[in-house]
């Protein structure tokens, strides 16, 4: 068997990763769950420069696939 699928896994450096970040909580934590109401919030622009937090986004052939939040 071989999987042509694609996964990657990186820490979010720039918007662009960050809004893909916001994708996976809009789908999970606003629309599945309803645990958040604004899912932007759950990672301001500010956390990108922090250096006691680190955002990773995990893409699956190119699509967000996952978020994870390190304190």
């Amino acid at each position: 068997m071989h999987d042509e699928s694609h996964v990657t896994a990186r820490r979010v450096a720039h918007e662009g990763d960050r809004r893909r970040v916001v994708e996976v909580l809009a789908a999970t934590y606003y629309c599945e769950k309803h645990w958040v109401t604004d899912p932007e919030t759950q990672i301001p622009p500010g956390d990108l420069d922090r250096s006691d937090v680190a955002w990773f986004v995990v893409t699956l052939d190119g699509r967000a696939a996952g978020a994870l939040r390190v304190l």
